[in-house]
C-alpha cells in the first residue's frame, strides 16, 4: 500500500520515529507496513492529537493513497496506478467514453466540467423516462472519474489573459487529487489579439443563451399553469422585444458612454433591463420567494 506524506506532516512525524517508521523518498511518497505504526502508537498519538486529531488513525488515514479511478477503465493499464495519470487520453485510451457533465456557467463562463464512467435516462417507479416539462429526458451519472476546474484572468479592459483549466482525477477511495494538469491558455497580448476579442464574443453570447432555460424555469413557478408552448411564447416574446440590444450586447459590449450618466460605464443591456417596462412582462418583478426576481437574475448576468 502507498501512502503520500506532506512535507510538512513528515517533518514532524520524522522527528519521532526518524530511524524506523518513515522511508521518505523526496517525492512525498512512500511505502511502508501498518505493524510499524502500531509499535509506536502511543507516541503518534500523543502527536496526531496535538495537531487538532483524534488519534493517529484519524491523521494517517488521510496519506494512504489508492489507485485512480480511470486507470480501471483503461485498455492498457500501467504498472503504476498510483501515479498521477497527466497523460491518460481520455479519447483513445479508455475501454469506453468518459460521460461529460457540465455545471452552470456563471457570467457565460465554464465553471466545472465532470467526467463520469456512466451516464443514463432517469425513469420513475413504472419505468419511465422522466423528463423536464419541456419535455426533455433528465439524466443521473455514476462513478465520476475526473474534473476540470475553470478560473479566468482578465485586463483592465476586460480582455482575457488566461484561461485556466485545470484537470484532477478521483481515486478509488473518491477523493480528488490535489495535483492536476492545466488544459488552459495564456493568451498573448499582442499575437493573440483575434483570440481575446473573439474570447469576449463567445461569453456574451454563451451569456445571452444561458439566460433562457432557467428563465423559462423561473416562468414555470408563476405560471404553474400554463403549457410549455405558452410559457415558451413569453420568452420569446420578451427576447424579440430586446432583439437589437441583445445583440449589441454580443456584437458590440456596448456601454453607456456619456460621462455625465449616473449609468455611465455600464452595458446598455443591463441598463435596458433595468428599465424595461412591457405591457405583459410583470412577471420580471414576481418574487420567486428566495429575494429575488427574474429582473435581478437577469441584470447579474450582463453585469460582466
Amino acid at each position: 500500500m502507498r501512502y503520500r506524506i506532506p512535507e510538512e506532516d513528515y517533518g514532524l512525524l520524522s522527528r519521532v520515529v526518524s530511524d524506523v517508521f518513515f522511508d521518505f523518498d523526496g517525492t512525498h511518497y512512500i511505502t511502508t507496513e501498518v505493524k510499524k505504526i502500531k509499535k509506536f502508537k502511543s507516541r503518534l498519538d500523543n502527536l496526531a492529537r496535538a495537531n487538532g486529531y483524534s488519534d493517529f488513525t484519524s491523521w494517517f488515514s488521510l496519506f494512504v493513497q489508492t489507485p485512480y479511478k480511470i486507470y480501471s477503465l483503461m485498455r492498457n493499464k500501467p504498472e503504476d496506478v498510483y501515479a498521477l495519470p497527466k497523460d491518460v487520453d481520455f479519447k483513445t485510451q479508455l475501454l469506453e467514453k468518459l460521460q461529460k457533465k457540465l455545471l452552470p456557467k456563471e457570467s457565460g463562463k465554464p465553471t466545472v466540467v465532470e467526467y463520469y464512467e456512466i451516464k443514463k435516462p432517469l425513469t420513475d417507479e413504472a419505468g419511465n423516462p422522466t423528463k423536464n416539462f419541456l419535455g426533455q429526458q433528465l439524466y443521473e451519472y455514476e462513478n465520476l472519474i475526473a474534473q476540470i476546474d475553470f478560473d479566468f484572468k482578465f485586463d483592465e479592459f476586460g480582455f482575457i489573459d488566461e484561461k485556466i483549466a485545470m484537470l484532477r482525477w478521483y481515486d478509488e477511495n473518491g477523493r480528488l487529487s490535489e495535483e492536476g494538469k492545466n488544459l488552459g491558455r495564456v493568451f498573448d497580448p499582442i499575437n493573440d489579439h483575434e483570440a481575446r476579442i473573439a474570447e469576449g464574443e463567445i461569453r456574451r453570447r454563451s451569456i445571452i443563451h444561458g439566460l433562457q432555460l432557467p428563465v423559462m424555469n423561473k416562468l414555470k413557478e408563476i405560471y404553474d399553469e400554463y403549457t410549455p408552448i405558452q410559457i415558451l411564447s413569453i420568452g420569446r416574446q420578451f427576447l424579440n422585444n430586446n432583439d437589437e440590444v441583445f445583440r449589441d450586447f454580443i456584437d458590440k459590449s456596448l456601454s453607456v458612454v456619456d460621462e455625465n450618466s449616473v449609468d455611465y460605464g455600464k452595458k446598455v443591456a443591463w441598463v435596458t433591463i433595468r428599465d424595461y417596462s412591457g405591457d405583459e412582462d410583470d412577471w420580471l418583478d414576481y418574487d420567486l420567494g428566495d429575494g429575488e426576481t427574474i429582473r435581478q437574475f437577469i441584470m447579474e448576468e450582463l453585469d460582466i
